[in-house]
Formats: structure tokens, sequence, C-alpha cells
């Protein structure tokens, strides 16, 4: 998937669930289930979006989630990763990690409004 069509669903993720604040910040509560080749976990975290500079494709981080960052990525950026947007419910997260623990993964993010 090209960066482009995973920054659109990442926006359209953002405009439909209303998480942009009145100052543009996007930083909300979230279910988070987290899948990697070795680990799972569900947690409830802060998630924060930023579009920053020119041209960027968008990144999300799970804020202060005390995951171990061996077992589990913290940082996607959607010009490496495989961003949807599905069932007008949660963004789905898609990536390879080069570390074996991790490898393929895939996150679902389910704001709590």
């Amino acid at each position: 998937m090209k960066s482009y069509e995973n920054t659109s669903e990442l926006k359209e993720f953002i405009v439909a669930k209303k998480l942009r604040d009145q100052n543009s910040n996007i930083i909300f509560n979230a279910n988070i289930k987290l899948e990697t080749a070795e680990h799972y976990t569900e947690i409830e975290k802060e998630v924060m979006v930023r579009f920053d500079g020119y041209n960027t494709a968008g990144k999300l981080t799970i804020l202060e989630s005390g995951l171990d960052p061996y077992e589990y990525p913290e940082d996607f950026d959607a010009k490496w990763q495989n961003f949807k947007f599905l069932d007008n419910e949660y963004v789905q997260i898609k990536g390879k990690h080069p570390n074996e623990k991790i490898g393929n993964y895939i996150l679902k993010i389910t704001p709590i409004l």
C-alpha cells in the first residue's frame, strides 16, 4: 500500500471519530490490541497522532505504554506500515519489524469516546 493511501486511511479515522481537539491536537484514549510474532496484549492507553512537517505521511504513537520495546513496537509511521480504517470503528496497522520477537504484527486501535 502506498503511503498516501495509509495517510488517507489515518486521516479518515481521525475525522470520522472526531479525534482532533480545538487546538488541532490529536491525543486520545484507546483500547489497543497488539499481536506480534511471539506475544499478544490488550491495553488501554493514550495515543497521539502527528502530521509534522511538509509532506509527512503521519505517525501514530502509543504514549507511556509500559510495553517492553523488545517485544512490542510503539511508533507506527504511515510511510512504512499499512493503515486501514475498518468498520467505522478502529484503525488497523500491519507491519513487519526486523526484531524476530516482534516480526509480523497487527495492531487495532479503538478510541474510547
